[in-house]
């Protein structure tokens, strides 16, 4: 078996610049400050900091957490990363379950639906990892809960997977297109 580069396909750089670019522009538009979306998700203000400016992946925990604060109910699988589709606070009615899951059960839950697209797709683990770059092993512990995937892993897997379209519910995110 021919070992891919973890990015093979996928330009890295480019991903956490855009997806940097897309939580400022998400934050500002709700006028949440940094500290504010801080204090809502429990992760440091320098974190928030680094991810803005393009310099951090996030995990997946993380990101719910601020999708949530900032009230983006779903988002799109774009070109080089994941575009944001924002709703008034107050009309995201999941918001408060999503903030309040405990973060195995978010990884969990993500980890059984990415298993069963990749099921009804009938692609096999190894084909995905072929695909994506990412080693099969990590692939199996994401799918079986076991393991919390950044968010660089999360976009090639569901890029591979051909989903366009993503939405988080207090049961778990779901596909949508």
């Amino acid at each position: 078996m021919v070992r891919m580069s973890p990015t093979d396909g996928y330009d890295f750089s480019l991903y956490r610049s855009d997806l940097g670019k897309e939580l400022r522009r998400i934050r500002k538009l709700q006028g949440v400050s940094v500290e504010r979306l801080a204090e809502s998700t429990g992760l440091h203000e320098n974190t928030i900091g680094c991810i803005e400016r393009g310099r951090n992946d996030i995990k997946l925990v993380s990101n719910a957490r601020i999708m949530a604060a900032l009230g983006c109910e779903s988002f799109d699988i774009g070109e080089t990363t994941f575009s944001f589709t924002v709703e008034a606070l107050a009309d995201y009615p999941e918001r408060g379950s999503v903030l309040g899951l405990h973060a195995s059960s978010i990884v969990y839950m993500t980890g059984r639906t990415i298993r069963e697209r990749r099921i009804a797709e009938g692609v096999t683990i190894l084909r995905l990892s072929e695909r994506t770059g990412i080693h099969y092993n990590t692939i199996w512990n994401i799918e079986n809960g076991l393991v919390e995937a950044t968010l660089f892993n999360l976009y090639r897997i569901h890029k591979s997977l051909s989903v366009l379209s993503l939405k988080g519910t207090a049961k778990g995110l779901q596909i949508v297109g």
